[in-house]
């Protein structure tokens, strides 16, 4: 194993171990460790990026150009993520909101396939151009079979 790649193996367990140790901090209550937690899982996503940073440096690949229009489209998945939570949340932690919740999280639902949509428009070079049934199939081999 070469030196460069002990050391992105120490930074990738060491931030995701602090990451994992920072959410457990922050959601289980018997602990009652949410504010350190937080700083913790902080630290954690800190590390993970200084570790992307030092392979982008490592492989010699230019500064990437910011995408707005990429950005605008993950920004539109993450409150579509945010929606469906919501819903979920009403439906399983509040009394009396199943109904809003249900509803709320179809909004989600929609909102998710519908940024499912932009993307498969973009045009076939884009960075963010998905095929969705390609990513599962190379993800779960049994369909390779179909």
């Amino acid at each position: 194993m070469k030196k460069k790649d002990f050391a992105y193996l120490l930074l990738g367990v060491v931030g995701g171990l602090l990451f994992a140790l920072g959410m457990c901090m922050c959601l289980l209550p018997e602990w009652d460790a949410f504010k350190p937690g937080v700083v913790v899982t902080a630290l954690g996503v800190l590390v993970l990026l200084v570790l992307a940073l030092v392979r982008w440096i490592a492989a010699g690949k230019p500064v990437a150009k910011v995408n707005w229009k990429a950005v605008g489209k993950v920004a539109y998945g993450v409150v579509a993520a945010l929606v469906l939570g919501t819903g979920m949340c009403m439906i399983m932690v509040f009394e009396g909101l199943m109904i809003a919740g249900i509803l709320v999280g179809i909004v989600g639902i929609i909102l998710g396939l519908y940024q499912k949509r932009l993307i498969a428009r973009q045009r076939h070079g884009d960075a963010l151009s998905i095929h969705f049934d390609r990513l599962l199939i190379s993800i779960i081999p049994a369909w390779k079979t179909r």
